[in-house]
């Protein structure tokens, strides 16, 4: 212990007298080791630590899947997960959940929050408690006792204070009073960090919500000790073959698992993944620029070295004593690559405000853990070649009167163009994958969405169940409350049009209906029915929004309960299913033929044999809209009168609707005078999801930007760490040649011959670097497929424009000192012994 604090202090002070070497060095190691802590982190918190649950890994998703249609997961009907439920017997518990809004209404503005009607044993089987008062009893999943609540720890605060007890307190929810029962614990995000309230999951006997054709729910389930997934998928599929034989209706559905953990993060896995690696190489590059320093110092101690030798110094202790000194620059690169962390994490934060478990995204034990050992990595990594070679001094050369330090330096040469060549090689890997994702993004944001983007405004209204229960009355004045509403909202000073939508773009909205056509052979099975995007609007809302009409008309305020039931469909819709003729006229309505409905589909006491759906008329086609995704072209969508929902026996007037205005001031100044309008119409219905149109755009690829900045920025920092070493590596040996340099200027060199023998000399390692990098290239970035988007992984022109870029950067940080060699004094440099 005595000779390593020996040793510490002697490296101490090393350091301390060549202050600019060691900056450099530490100001390297800093960049490297910050970004790979602040990316471990991010992916520690995603993708390595447990959910937040007890033995966590045993948590699965259970998902329906339909192979027939191509669907291999989507939501569960409530029957099956009862029937899930009751026969398996692979799972300790099962429980289902369903998100929804819920406005909220008392003292205070009406407001709208996020919540999951669940199961009594969802948090049973999450292993779960709640923090305050108790979770829900089986019975209040009778409807009718199900007005009871469990709240978040930020709303029950928000709403009740801190020192309210859940003893009697009531939260009136869509117009009714719920009892709150519980709090949740503080962390605690279930099914993700937008949920702030928990209620029993229940349905009346009669509801659309009670039967199999409405896959509603999502379904967690905890395995039985020593059980696999394996086991468990055999255990399902057996009981949806059961329930296939027993229920004509069911068809081609099964059913698929999948890990807790995997539902959750798997979207943002790969991203995370290619970024870790691209730190990684960073951290590379950093470590052999700080080689090269350390070579280069180790040439300038030799006759040091070989002093010490000569007074009884052996190998092993130099070796340890120069090592030491590596593990301080390293313990320093760490402490201030930790400083670059903490910041750098908050800034991923406050960038990715949609990624997985955002929440326990910090600098904990094992972040700082995975720093300290990065530290002490990177101390061997950059600290062993230069150690064995500084160990090794030609005694006679480095004890000589003037010694220049020659010994082992065609060795150390070698070693040196060797880490200058990975360096460039490593460059050239992130700039190519940065060029493809940037050349990705760009494409991305020149996709035309099908609709305008400047000067809309949008929001969200959703009027509750309570108020407008699902009867024709009652949705009638669902229907004209937002009629009233868009009326007033035209009124406005600044409102150009305005209308509203089930479904708007880029929200994740809208649902899929079957729908038939009049006049064609009906299919065979219910399965075989085809699904397409539904969705009910308002007569303006093509014009708010700017949909290109393709054919016919679009759909207007003549289009009532009382006139001819119409539709406009996309033309997505009309190339798949009237490739060849004018779709303009046709008839369509939605659900399957009436000889296929399955009556245990369908309500109690329902009367198939008069039942009849209501038909619309094509009148009109408009452009595709990528309603989901700029990256997803077109599906087949039809739009209906939301008026015109009412009719039939199965009304299904949206009670949630998107309003969207376009305006020719700031969208935004008018929110308080639409919530004013609002109000005025229902004083308890509160307005959500507020968002320009180009502040959604931009949110859909917020993670494609997020990605691709941050791989770009590592990039360039690579290709910067690349060029200083390129640079180093060549002034360094323009400093150790200088008496030869003198020699040949003496002898009648030419300026340009000089410049050109060590430009070349530099760039034949370059260019060995460049050639590796594009191998490398073209190997890895094969891996970047799914995160791409209308580029293609080898793309040509990103490979040689960004393999032309370095190769230039290295020519300049090679023709820089140079030149500075061409104008040594032959006199000066014949004396330099």
């Amino acid at each position: 212990m005595r000779i390593l604090w020996q040793d510490m202090r002697y490296g101490a002070r090393m350091l301390l007298k060549n202050p600019g070497f060691t900056l450099i060095a530490v100001l390297t190691l800093a960049l490297g080791i910050g970004a790979n802590t602040a990316i471990f982190s991010v992916v520690n918190a995603v993708l390595l630590r447990p959910l937040p649950y007890p033995q966590a890994e045993r948590l699965m998703m259970v998902n329906t899947t339909n192979l027939a249609r191509g669907i291999t997961n989507f939501g569960v009907a409530l029957p099956d997960f009862r029937e899930w439920a009751r026969r398996n017997q692979s799972f300790e518990r099962m429980a289902a959940y369903s998100t929804n809004s819920y406005n909220i209404a008392g003292a205070e503005a009406p407001e709208r929050v996020v919540g999951a009607q669940v199961s009594a044993d969802l948090f049973p089987t999450l292993g779960v408690g709640v923090a305050q008062g108790r979770g829900f009893a089986s019975a209040e999943e009778r409807y009718g006792k199900h007005r009871v609540a469990i709240l978040s720890d930020e709303l029950w605060r928000r709403r009740f204070g801190d020192n309210a007890q859940p003893n009697g307190q009531t939260l009136k929810l869509n117009g009714e009073l719920f009892t709150v029962v519980g709090v949740a614990p503080r962390n605690f995000q279930f099914p993700d960090q937008t949920v702030k309230l928990w209620l029993p999951l229940a349905v009346a006997d009669d509801s659309e919500y009670n039967t199999r054709g409405n896959y509603w729910l999502s379904v967690v389930a905890r395995l039985k000790p020593g059980m696999s997934i394996t086991q468990a998928q055999q255990d399902v599929d057996g009981i949806q073959h059961q329930i296939a034989h027993e229920v004509k209706s069911v068809g081609d559905f099964g059913a698929s698992l999948v890990s807790l953990h995997e539902a959750t993060v798997g979207n943002v896995q790969r991203a995370l993944l290619v970024l870790l690696c691209a730190v990684a190489c960073v951290l590379l590059i950093a470590c052999a620029n700080v080689t090269n320093l350390l070579l280069a110092r180790a040439a300038a101690r030799q006759r040091e070295v070989a002093i010490r030798t000569t007074l009884g110094a052996t190998r092993l202790r130099i070796v340890r004593q120069l090592l030491t000194e590596s593990l301080l620059l390293s313990l320093l690169g760490g402490v201030c690559g930790l400083t670059l962390a903490w910041w750098g994490v908050d800034a991923l934060i406050g960038l990715a405000p949609k990624l997985p478990r955002l929440a326990e995204v910090r600098v904990d034990g094992r972040v700082l853990a995975f720093t300290c050992g990065l530290a002490l990595l990177t101390s061997l990594l950059f600290g062993l070649a230069p150690a064995a070679q500084a160990a090794k001094p030609d005694l006679n050369e480095a004890l000589k009167e003037g010694g220049r330090g020659t010994a082992g330096s065609a060795r150390s040469r070698r070693v040196r163009n060797v880490l200058v060549a990975a360096e460039l090689a490593l460059s050239l890997i992130l700039l190519v994958s940065a060029g493809l994702m940037v050349n990705s993004l760009l494409r991305m944001q020149r996709v035309n969405p099908g609709f305008r983007t400047d000067h809309i405004l949008t929001l969200q209204i959703s009027l509750p169940l309570t108020k407008y229960p699902d009867d024709p009355g009652h949705l009638e004045l669902a229907a004209g409350f937002f009629q009233q509403l868009v009326e007033r909202v035209k009124a406005l000073p600044g409102v150009q049009a305005a209308g509203v939508s089930s479904a708007l773009p880029l929200t994740n909205s809208g649902w899929g209906k079957l729908f038939s056509i009049e006049d064609r052979p009906a299919p065979k099975a219910l399965d075989k029915v085809p699904v397409v995007q539904y969705r009910q609007v308002s007569g303006d809302y093509f014009n708010t929004l700017g949909f290109a009409l393709r054919k016919g008309r679009l759909l207007n305020e003549r289009d009532t309960r009382d006139t001819l039931s119409v539709a406009v469909i996309n033309e997505a819709l009309a190339r798949r299913y009237w490739p060849n003729e004018d779709p303009l006229g046709k008839r369509v309505w939605f659900g399957p033929p009436e000889d296929l409905i399955p009556p245990d589909l369908m309500p109690p006491n329902f009367d198939a044999k008069n039942f009849r759906f209501p038909r619309f008329t094509i009148v009109g086609i408009v452009g595709d809209v990528r309603h989901n995704s700029l990256l997803q072209n077109g599906r087949p969508e039809i739009y209906t009168p939301h008026t015109q929902s009412v009719i039939g026996k199965f009304p299904d007037t949206s009670r949630s609707m998107y309003l969207a205005l376009r305006t020719t001031t700031d969208p935004l100044s008018l929110i308080n005078a639409i919530r004013h309008a609002v109000l005025e119409l229902d004083k308890e219905q509160p307005i959500a999801d507020i968002a320009t149109m180009e502040q959604l755009v931009a949110t859909s690829l917020s993670q494609a930007r997020l990605n691709t900045w941050l791989l770009a920025l590592f990039a360039l920092l690579a290709l910067a760490l690349a060029a200083v070493g390129v640079y180093g590596v060549t002034a360094y040996s323009v400093t150790q040649r200088t008496h030869e340099i003198g020699i040949r200027l003496a002898l009648g060199a030419s300026l340009g011959d000089l410049l050109k023998m060590i430009v070349w000399q530099g760039m034949v390692t370059a260019l060995l670097g460049v050639g590796v990098g594009l191998a490398g290239s073209f190997a890895l970035t094969r891996l970047l497929t799914a995160l791409l988007f209308g580029v293609s992984a080898t793309d040509p022109l990103t490979f040689g424009g960004l393999a032309l870029l370095l190769a230039l950067v290295a020519l300049l940080a090679c023709w820089i000192p140079a030149r500075r060699a061409t104008k040594v004094d032959p006199l000066i440099a014949l004396r330099c012994e």
